[in-house]
């Protein structure tokens, strides 16, 4: 947030030495949207937004995966006892078999936050532009 309170300070100062002329540049020199920009680009908001994308992006990508196989090996024998003739010995495997279109629907269900997140950050995007044309204006 204070980031933002920087950029609308930026935009303010730069509106108010540039009274009565048309805001194409600041008075530092730098266009108006070259400081939106670098705004953008420092914005925490909109950097955790994108953070989303990247994090739906990945659960995407996992929910396209399949399950691993799980193996169990486990011994055992009669020494604490006393009893060293009893040993024991196992070993198993289990596997996941997903049925009735797990797999597909939770890729369907993966890309649907993927496009919800990313709509998410196009509208701070959106919104944090707005705000720094209409404090520039």
């Amino acid at each position: 947030m204070s980031r933002l309170v920087v950029f609308a300070l930026i935009v303010i100062a730069a509106r108010s030495q540039m009274a009565g002329q048309e805001l194409k540049t600041a008075s530092v020199g730098f266009p108006i949207n070259r400081l939106i920009e670098l705004a953008l680009q420092r914005n925490e908001e909109l950097l955790a937004a994108r953070a989303r994308v990247r994090e739906a992006e990945g659960m995407r990508l996992q929910a396209g995966l399949r399950p691993n196989p799980v193996i169990d090996v486990g011994a055992a024998n009669g020494a604490v006892l006393g009893s060293r003739g009893e040993s024991e010995y196992s070993l198993s495997v289990a596997q996941t078999i997903e049925t009735a279109g797990k797999r597909g629907r939770r890729i369907a269900a993966g890309e649907l936050e993927v496009e919800l997140a990313r709509l998410g950050a196009e509208d701070v995007e959106r919104r944090l532009r707005f705000q720094g044309r209409s404090a520039a204006a």
